[in-house]
């Protein structure tokens, strides 16, 4: 959405404004000249921004847990209202599977789920995971996908895995790479209204990911072997592994070495994570989100702030200035309500010529990497 797109922008500026001003301060300490892109966003998070980021993320989850709290009254208030009164019939024609059957599996998958995290860390308390599966998982994707449908954006609810893993007591990092239950599904529903939109039968597409997932199982683990073998990772002949690792290691090592031997009050995680940064994050998006809905301006500004606010902003210079062009040229070249069912279709295209062109530079990259360690 439009304002998306100019929150997002709001919030990289902002970031750009206030670095400077939070070095000249003291709360960005780690920072020196000379630092690089990555670097500087690695330091700065630490710093300052990740506490920030989650704080925001509260907001987020605070505002989806309003809205769901308002849209059950009113079903609520409907369904006591005569004519008004919601129907559990599933619609003919779309390939819909009886709801006892939909909801035996996820039952069924999420009990799997369960015992094989118990079984693999059994020191764990089982409860987590039980809440995880039947407690954590409904209410995000209920949330993320009233979240999507409104402002496009998704909802993840902050550090709710992380956060037991430390309270829970738990010494030991293997329970981060446990598969425990906590998905959120939100995605899917926009997935399957995106179904039922092409006039596609949900049978259809259950019998179409039936034949991928054997062929995506075998290719991946080709494909997997083959590059591994290759070259080393992170290296040289893997430029974004060769950029990106560092960051990544990093904020995961802070996460993992919080259930260490030393315990969380001796990791560098609590240095990171500072609460006063945090509840001004929180804050602010509840209250920024307060200020537009009682003007009357779009509030979808404050969920493009939270988004960019923070982070890298190259990015979301380039959105502006399409969703600028689309705004004040192509509205007035062919028409509001014609370019909104034109753009569609331009995403769809792009998209698929993107990825023809990807996945076309790829294969030409494997190629000269496989071939150029060769001796003549």
């Amino acid at each position: 959405p439009y304002w998306i797109v100019i929150g997002s922008a709001i919030g990289a500026i902002l970031t750009m404004i206030l670095n400077p001003i939070l070095y000249d301060f003291g709360i960005l300490k780690t920072w020196s000249p000379g630092m690089d892109t990555i670097q500087t966003t690695l330091v700065n998070d630490i710093d300052f921004w990740m506490s920030v980021r989650i704080g925001t993320a509260f907001s987020v989850a605070l505002l989806g847990g309003w809205s769901i709290w308002t849209s059950l009254r009113k079903r609520s208030k409907n369904a006591k209202t005569p004519g008004k009164r919601g129907s559990m019939k599933l619609p003919t024609g779309r390939g819909d599977f009886p709801l006892s059957v939909i909801f035996g599996a996820f039952v069924l998958l999420t009990v799997g789920y369960i015992v094989l995290s118990w079984r693999l860390v059994p020191g764990f308390p089982i409860l987590f995971f039980v809440l995880y599966g039947f407690i954590y998982t409904p209410l995000s994707s209920y949330a993320s996908a009233r979240l999507r449908a409104i402002t496009g954006a998704d909802l993840q609810f902050p550090l709710i895995k992380e956060a037991t893993f430390i309270l829970s007591g738990y010494k030991g990092i293997d329970i981060w790479f446990a598969p425990i239950p906590i998905f959120n599904y939100g995605g899917q529903a926009q997935a399957f209204r995106e179904i039922e939109l092409t006039g596609t039968r949900f049978s259809s597409v259950l019998k179409a990911e039936l034949l991928m997932i054997p062929v995506l199982l075998f290719c991946s683990l080709l494909f997997w072997h083959f590059i591994w073998g290759l070259a080393p990772i992170p290296s040289q002949a893997y430029p974004y592994a060769q950029k990106f690792w560092q960051q990544q290691a990093t904020m995961q090592a802070l996460w993992y070495s919080s259930t260490t031997g030393a315990g969380f009050e001796n990791s560098y995680l609590l240095e990171a994570l500072k609460v006063p940064y945090m509840v001004s994050g929180a804050v602010f998006g509840v209250a920024a989100y307060a200020i537009l809905a009682v003007f009357n301006m779009p509030v979808m500004l404050i969920f493009g702030m939270i988004a960019s606010v923070g982070t890298v902003p190259h990015a979301f210079f380039p959105q502006l200035f399409g969703a600028l062009l689309g705004r004040y040229y192509m509205e007035k070249k062919f028409g509001r309500q014609k370019w909104h069912r034109y753009t569609p279709v331009l995403a769809a295209g792009y998209a698929c010529g993107t990825g023809l062109v990807g996945m076309a530079t790829v294969a030409v990259a494997l190629i000269s990497k496989t071939v150029s360690p060769l001796v003549y």
